[in-house]
């Protein structure tokens, strides 16, 4: 089985490590990647094994800078469709998880706050589960992949591990 890294919120995948210094005051705009898949062994994500295929990727970030060329900040918008799967029965969902998202950089830090439609999956809490509403997540920027503990959650949670039994 292929594992492709162990991430919070694909919508954020390498935010923080791909924002590059413009000229001062004159915003980028970019494509943001996004592995093909992620799978997560049985009890990382769920009981089971779980697959995680990016569909759709049409995301872009914009990202602003300071006088000193420094990032403040990136909006991320754009579509993005994701098949959830549980591995041992193909049985599979598909999701819009298209958000949109926000980033502030705040020295070594990072604020994220998902709006929208978000998919959260979080190994060291074995959760997955799409979120319709904002998601806020705040730590260290130079973790890569971007693995930051959510620190506010409000709207709408659908859990997905039993909806894939």
């Amino acid at each position: 089985m292929r594992r492709v890294g162990t991430v919070v919120i694909l919508s954020t995948l390498m935010l923080a490590a791909f924002a590059t210094p413009a000229a001062a005051a004159k915003p980028t705009r970019e494509v943001r990647p996004a592995p093909e898949f992620i799978e997560f062994a049985a009890g990382e994500l769920c009981a089971f094994p779980v697959r995680i295929d990016v569909l759709i990727n049409k995301e872009y970030g914009t990202t602003f800078f300071d006088a000193a060329g420094q990032p403040t900040r990136t909006i991320v918008a754009g579509r993005l469709v994701l098949r959830l799967m549980n591995v041992d029965t193909s049985k599979s969902v598909v999701v819009n998880a298209s958000g949109p998202g926000l980033v502030v950089y705040e020295g070594d830090n990072i604020r994220v706050t998902l709006r929208g439609r978000s998919l959260i999956f979080l190994p060291s809490d074995h959760l997955l589960y799409l979120n319709t509403g904002q998601v806020v997540e705040f730590g260290n920027g130079t973790i890569q992949p971007v693995v930051l503990p959510v620190i506010s959650q409000v709207g709408h949670r659908v859990d997905y591990c039993p909806i894939l039994v």
